[in-house]
Protein backbone atom coordinates (compact mmCIF):
# COMPACT_ATOMS: atom_id res chain seq x y z
CA UNK A 1 0.00 0.00 0.00
CA UNK A 2 1.04 3.73 -0.91
CA UNK A 3 1.25 6.53 1.84
CA UNK A 4 -2.04 7.69 0.92
CA UNK A 5 -3.99 4.21 1.17
CA UNK A 6 -3.66 3.20 -2.39
CA UNK A 7 -3.01 0.29 -3.76
CA UNK A 8 0.79 -0.36 -5.35
CA UNK A 9 0.76 0.55 -9.11
CA UNK A 10 0.15 -1.63 -11.29
CA UNK A 11 2.94 -3.50 -13.65
CA UNK A 12 2.83 -3.87 -17.43
CA UNK A 13 -0.14 -6.25 -17.18
CA UNK A 14 -2.20 -4.18 -15.15
CA UNK A 15 -2.53 -5.98 -11.93
CA UNK A 16 -1.27 -4.81 -8.60
CA UNK A 17 2.00 -6.20 -7.89
CA UNK A 18 0.63 -7.95 -4.68
CA UNK A 19 -1.45 -10.17 -7.04
CA UNK A 20 0.19 -13.54 -7.07
CA UNK A 21 1.05 -14.80 -10.72
CA UNK A 22 1.94 -18.52 -9.38
CA UNK A 23 0.75 -20.33 -12.76
CA UNK A 24 -0.53 -23.75 -11.77
CA UNK A 25 -1.80 -26.60 -13.96
CA UNK A 26 -5.43 -25.43 -13.96
CA UNK A 27 -7.31 -25.55 -10.64
CA UNK A 28 -8.68 -22.94 -8.56
CA UNK A 29 -6.43 -20.25 -7.99
CA UNK A 30 -4.43 -20.05 -10.95
CA UNK A 31 -3.78 -19.16 -14.64
CA UNK A 32 -5.84 -20.91 -16.86
CA UNK A 33 -6.90 -20.80 -20.39
CA UNK A 34 -9.98 -22.23 -22.03
CA UNK A 35 -13.89 -21.38 -22.89
CA UNK A 36 -14.02 -17.84 -24.26
CA UNK A 37 -10.77 -17.23 -23.42
CA UNK A 38 -8.22 -18.82 -25.65
CA UNK A 39 -5.05 -17.10 -25.39
CA UNK A 40 -6.14 -14.89 -22.69
CA UNK A 41 -5.14 -15.32 -19.03
CA UNK A 42 -7.95 -16.22 -16.72
CA UNK A 43 -7.67 -16.09 -12.56
CA UNK A 44 -10.35 -16.97 -10.18
CA UNK A 45 -10.80 -15.32 -6.75
CA UNK A 46 -11.82 -12.73 -5.18
CA UNK A 47 -11.64 -9.55 -6.84
CA UNK A 48 -11.09 -6.02 -5.72
CA UNK A 49 -10.19 -2.64 -7.98
CA UNK A 50 -9.86 0.98 -7.85
CA UNK A 51 -11.14 3.09 -10.56
CA UNK A 52 -9.26 6.27 -11.93
CA UNK A 53 -12.13 8.56 -10.55
CA UNK A 54 -11.43 6.63 -6.43
CA UNK A 55 -14.26 4.02 -7.15
CA UNK A 56 -13.45 0.69 -5.26
CA UNK A 57 -14.89 -2.28 -6.65
CA UNK A 58 -15.17 -6.05 -4.73
CA UNK A 59 -16.49 -8.95 -6.84
CA UNK A 60 -16.83 -12.09 -4.71
CA UNK A 61 -16.26 -15.69 -5.91
CA UNK A 62 -15.22 -14.18 -9.79
CA UNK A 63 -13.26 -15.16 -12.88
CA UNK A 64 -10.78 -12.15 -14.44
CA UNK A 65 -10.04 -12.25 -17.80
CA UNK A 66 -7.45 -10.03 -19.54
CA UNK A 67 -8.52 -8.31 -22.79
CA UNK A 68 -6.05 -5.96 -24.49
CA UNK A 69 -8.45 -3.08 -23.47
CA UNK A 70 -9.84 -4.23 -20.96
CA UNK A 71 -10.30 -6.45 -17.51
CA UNK A 72 -13.74 -8.71 -17.67
CA UNK A 73 -15.29 -9.96 -14.55
CA UNK A 74 -17.75 -12.56 -14.55
CA UNK A 75 -19.10 -15.49 -12.48
CA UNK A 76 -17.50 -18.34 -14.26
CA UNK A 77 -15.46 -18.88 -17.31
CA UNK A 78 -18.63 -18.59 -19.57
CA UNK A 79 -18.56 -15.33 -19.27
CA UNK A 80 -22.63 -14.80 -19.32
CA UNK A 81 -23.49 -11.22 -20.63
CA UNK A 82 -26.00 -10.82 -18.38
CA UNK A 83 -23.69 -10.89 -15.24
CA UNK A 84 -20.10 -9.88 -16.69
CA UNK A 85 -18.61 -6.64 -15.93
CA UNK A 86 -15.96 -5.09 -18.40
CA UNK A 87 -12.96 -2.37 -17.29
CA UNK A 88 -11.75 -0.55 -19.54
CA UNK A 89 -7.83 -0.59 -18.71
CA UNK A 90 -7.47 2.93 -19.40
CA UNK A 91 -10.42 3.85 -16.12
CA UNK A 92 -8.64 0.92 -14.09
CA UNK A 93 -6.18 2.49 -11.64
CA UNK A 94 -5.39 -1.18 -9.58
CA UNK A 95 -6.79 -4.72 -9.79
CA UNK A 96 -6.00 -7.79 -7.48
CA UNK A 97 -7.13 -10.71 -7.42
CA UNK A 98 -7.20 -13.01 -3.84
CA UNK A 99 -7.13 -16.60 -5.06
CA UNK A 100 -8.66 -18.75 -2.38
CA UNK A 101 -6.73 -20.59 -0.04
CA UNK A 102 -6.43 -24.30 -0.81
Amino acid sequence: MGRDGSAPPADETGTSPSASDDDNDGHEGGTERGGDSVGRPVRRGSVDLRTVDGEVVHHDEAVVRYDPDAFVVGPDQSFPSDATVRYPKETVAWIQVRHPRR
